[in-house]
């Protein structure tokens, strides 16, 4: 479905779902007396953050109640992922880019513990030439975990990019430098960061925010 950017998908257009094979409609379906599912990816600013499937007996569902739950995709994944992120103690989480032909998928992963893995796949090279796959974990850099917390807070790019400088505890005027802008025009978007996350500072969005996520 991600391949292919459909988010919304009847079980149907995959498999039998009445098929004995059909392990989905084994465990799930026929156990409790349903005949049909509705399978959605929730996935938010290109980045897939779980599954959501929707059941029922009678009757199949219809292209309009397709089109309904897709047009509801970026809302559930939004919430979902304010979900997940809201509580770093929570389990195990995760989120991925869709693949996409030509880029090594990866994700990142929360354990238990709250420390944030990053999971990626490279391609070995052989001397007989057969493809070998290798996935790699390795624990996630602070560039590698702010992103999707500032994303989950609905910061825009350039709001996200402020955030992280700050973060590195970079000063207005570095921050303004960097980023080729005035240091008014950072204070008005550290305005709106305040706003967005609840927060009244610069200490409060480090430690409230962010590092929740990073001192595991």
């Amino acid at each position: 479905m991600t391949r292919s950017a459909r988010y919304v998908a009847r079980q149907s257009e995959f498999v039998d779902e009445r098929s004995e094979q059909n392990e989905s409609y084994e465990r799930v379906l026929g156990s409790n007396g349903l005949e049909h599912q509705l399978r959605v990816a929730l996935v938010a600013d290109g980045t897939h953050w779980g599954l959501l499937h929707i059941e029922r007996r009678q009757p199949p569902f219809t292209s309009g109640e397709v089109a309904l739950v897709d047009a509801l995709v970026p809302h559930l994944a939004h919430a979902f992922r304010r979900w997940i992120l809201a509580d770093p103690d929570r389990p195990t989480t995760g989120a991925r880019t869709p693949v996409t032909p030509g880029v090594i998928p990866s994700a990142r992963l929360r354990l238990p513990t709250g420390t944030w893995l990053h999971v990626h796949a490279t391609i070995l090279s052989r001397p007989d030439d057969k493809r070998r796959t290798a996935v790699v974990l390795e624990r996630a850099s602070v560039d590698e975990v702010a992103p999707p917390i500032a994303s989950a807070q609905r910061l825009r790019d350039r709001e996200a990019q402020i955030a992280l400088l700050v973060l590195r505890g970079l000063s207005t005027n570095e921050i303004a430098v960097k980023l080729f802008i005035s240091a008014y025009t950072v204070q008005d978007h550290l305005k709106s960061i305040f706003e967005k996350t609840g927060v009244r500072s610069r200490r409060e969005l480090v430690t409230e925010i962010f590092e929740p996520h990073l001192v595991a």
